[in-house]
């Protein structure tokens, strides 16, 4: 799932989905750990989507280097997996490299999100 547009587009089957795992519930408890199993689902395909979203912004912008203040250029992405609270996400690791003085980073995990 690569942006919010095909996110909606999964959600209402994927809600039709959630009510038949609801119903088929034999006890509170069954009826607990489905709706708990479903929300963390939901919560890695949306990290997911948010993830990616701010991959591609990461992409179009203009960065700085944190060592120098030098200009940033695109140096690709890498897919790579990180752990949630709510089980694995998949991304995109954008990097950056410094063309003044060669420094690589990774906006992602160094900028403020806002």
């Amino acid at each position: 799932m690569h942006n919010w547009q095909e996110f909606e587009k999964h959600l209402k089957p994927w809600a039709e989905s959630v009510r038949q795992d609801l119903a088929e519930a034999k006890d509170f408890s069954e009826l607990e750990e489905t709706i708990l199993r479903r929300m963390q689902e939901l919560a890695r395909r949306l990290l997911a989507v948010s993830l990616q979203e701010r991959d591609e912004r990461i992409r179009s912008e203009r960065w700085l280097c944190p060592e120098c203040s030098g200009e940033a250029i695109n140096k690709g992405s890498s897919p790579r997996q990180i752990e949630t609270v709510v089980g694995t996400v998949p991304f995109q690791r954008r990097r950056k490299k410094c063309k003044a003085c060669g420094a690589n980073f990774f906006p992602l995990w160094i900028r403020p999100w806002g």
